[in-house]
């Protein structure tokens, strides 16, 4: 298993700075809601005008986006080292 606690903090914030950018307003503020005010799915629904359904997918499918371009900004870093 990988040691999460090795990585650099640092290179993982550059990297989010870069691709937060890429995103739909819409995902960067329910990411913004659901991880820094900590507020609920129900609330965050409320809050832009949408369904609990169409909140939670939209969270859900921003996080994996996130996942596969940090993973991809990972893969070009590695592949312009060598």
């Amino acid at each position: 298993m990988e040691d999460f606690t090795k990585t650099n903090n640092t290179d993982n914030i550059e990297k989010l700075h870069h691709v937060l950018p890429t995103l739909s307003k819409d995902a960067q503020a329910a990411l913004h809601m659901r991880y820094w005010e900590s507020m609920s799915i129900e609330e965050i629904a409320r809050a832009m005008g949408k369904t609990w359904d169409v909140t939670d997918r939209l969270i859900e499918s921003t996080l994996k986006k996130l996942k596969h371009l940090l993973t991809d900004e990972s893969d070009h870093s590695l592949a312009n080292a060598a």
